[in-house]
């Protein structure tokens, strides 16, 4: 059973679910989710419900079928009180650029090469198991993108992939995989 309650201090919004200990007693756990309005915090609940009874059945998570925009989203909105506002508007303004790189620019042909959904018109729609860390490295390689840029890509790249590891979307983090650039010494 798992619910959402929000915070009258902070108005921060909290997922909780109960879990039986291996004494036989109950514990409530809760996780953060920030400042998120009710239909975000909605649909959150629904896919941990959903992650849950598929854990509990041993069957594959369905919410692995995520696409990159909709974890990107997800991770900056579990972002506020964990960094300073500048730094997210940062790293959203360099995430939602790089999932809104389409099917028309020549260098993201990497990405969509085996790819059979007809639908998928940029980056952001792929799902996140099909961005393969040797293709990242070859679309950094091939638009030229100033070290520093592609670092702080990379990087950001690296913490989505992450925040997905630990929400069980995936198994490995596959973005540790990516060689960074080196900065020129000055």
């Amino acid at each position: 059973m798992a619910w959402i309650t929000t915070s009258k201090k902070t108005g921060n919004k909290h997922l909780q679910y109960r879990i039986k200990r291996p004494d036989g007693s109950w514990a409530i756990k809760s996780i953060k989710l920030g400042k998120i309005t009710a239909a975000e915090a909605k649909l959150i609940l629904q896919r941990f419900e959903t992650d849950r009874n598929c854990l509990k059945l041993g069957l594959s998570l369905p919410s692995a079928n995520i696409t990159l925009k909709e974890l990107c989203d997800e991770y900056v909105h579990s972002l506020p009180g964990l960094k300073s506002e500048y730094t997210i508007d940062r790293e959203t303004r360099r995430l939602r650029y790089f999932c809104e790189i389409g099917r028309q620019v020549e260098e993201a042909a990497i990405f969509f090469k085996h790819q059979l959904n007809p639908k998928a018109k940029t980056l952001g729609d792929l799902m996140i198991s099909q961005i393969l860390p040797d293709a990242l490295e070859k679309f950094i390689y091939l638009k030229k993108y100033k070290p520093n840029y592609a670092r702080l890509l990379i990087v950001n790249l690296r913490a989505v992939y992450k925040y997905a590891v630990d929400r069980n979307y995936l198994n490995s983090n596959t973005m540790l995989n990516v060689r960074i650039p080196k900065l020129e010494k000055l």
